[in-house]
């Protein structure tokens, strides 16, 4: 699988998580021009925005160690310009994480973090 099919699977197993958890998908895979954002969910008044990072269990790395200061900055620079773009100007948002690590036998293991600190 490539990088791309699997960053795309890690998606579309967080969207369902966060389906079945109660939140609504408004949208995925929004390009921005500073960066994209995975996936645009709302749970009751809060906006979520979420980056996904997906690791196959023969990568060197759990995904929760790809989160950086510099890539959550671009993260939120996107956030930002998408705000703009929808004008969500007064509502309250949540910048989230999921690490999504796949294993060779098909396990899933999701490691979320909500309202994330840049």
């Amino acid at each position: 699988m490539r990088n791309q099919e699997i960053g795309r699977h890690g998606e579309a197993i967080v969207a369902e998580y966060l389906c079945a958890k109660g939140y609504q998908i408004i949208d995925r895979n929004s390009h921005m021009r500073i960066g994209e954002i995975d996936i645009v969910a709302k749970k009751d008044e809060t906006y979520h925005f979420i980056e996904v990072k997906t690791r196959l269990n023969e990568a060197y790395e759990s995904a929760l160690s790809s989160l950086t200061a510099s890539k959550m900055k671009h993260f939120k620079n996107a956030v930002l310009a998408y705000q703009k773009k929808h004008h969500l100007y007064d509502c309250d948002i949540s910048l989230d994480f999921a690490a999504v690590d796949i294993e060779e036998n098909g396990e899933i293991h999701i490691d979320w973090h909500d309202n994330i600190s840049i």
